[in-house]
């Protein structure tokens, strides 16, 4: 069984390869170029704009999507607005659908606790609860996409952004990180959303909690080494 499990995820990982590979052999310099770049999610909301001008800047957002020359979106923005988008984006020559992130690191629609209070709780239902709750509400908020948990290990109570970690401990961060990545990615798509559903993101803040290991200086609150 082990054996079986081992192969077929061996096959499934040399697919996805496959088809990244395939894909990009396909893209041209200017659609590569284009997934790289991110750009703010409002501006296709004046579509519908009474304001000539304004609705003369959400078409050529629209048309840049169209184009494949944008690969993501930052900020929520409505689910009106996500499938306005993500149906521009897929109406592209290879149909790569974007990702629109937002920051939901203390919950989204409902607030929720810190996460190093959260971590304090050692309940990994809870945290599951949370995960689940984030994803289902950044989605219909308009975010395919969440930055959530953020998964550094502080060692330094200076750095100002201590609040969103899960504390000093690897175990406890791991555990808490497990919980809310696997609960905050639904299995099925919400019917409101047009285009996929792979929307976790672990958000990204290597070491900051310890500035002596980066080698210059960083930004923890009021202090800077």
């Amino acid at each position: 069984m082990v054996l079986h499990l081992m192969l077929a995820a061996a096959l499934a990982a040399g697919d996805v390869e496959r088809r990244v590979n395939d894909l990009l052999a396909r893209m041209t310099l200017d659609e590569k170029i284009g997934q790289t770049v991110q750009d703010s999610s409002g501006q296709s909301s004046a579509a519908e704009s009474q304001d000539a001008s304004d609705r003369k800047v959400a078409q050529a957002f629209l048309a840049r999507l169209s184009r494949g020359e944008i690969g993501t979106l930052l900020g929520a923005c409505g689910i009106e607005n996500f499938n306005r988008c993500q149906r521009a984006a897929m109406a592209s020559r290879l149909r790569i659908p974007l990702l629109v992130g937002h920051d939901f690191i203390h919950g989204c629609v409902t607030t929720l606790p810190i996460p190093l209070a959260l971590s304090c709780s050692w309940d990994e239902k809870l945290w599951r609860d949370a995960g689940d709750l984030i994803g289902r509400e950044g989605q219909l908020k308009g975010a395919n996409w969440t930055f959530t948990p953020m998964l550094d290990v502080a060692r330094d109570a200076r750095w100002g952004r201590i609040a969103e970690c899960a504390g000093q401990d690897p175990l406890v961060a791991s555990r808490y990180a497990a919980a809310m990545v696997l609960d905050c990615h639904l299995d099925e798509a919400s019917p409101a959303i047009d285009a996929g559903d792979d929307r976790e993101c672990c958000q990204d803040l290597d070491l900051a909690g310890d500035p002596r290991l980066l080698g210059r200086a960083v930004d923890i609150g009021c202090y800077e080494f």
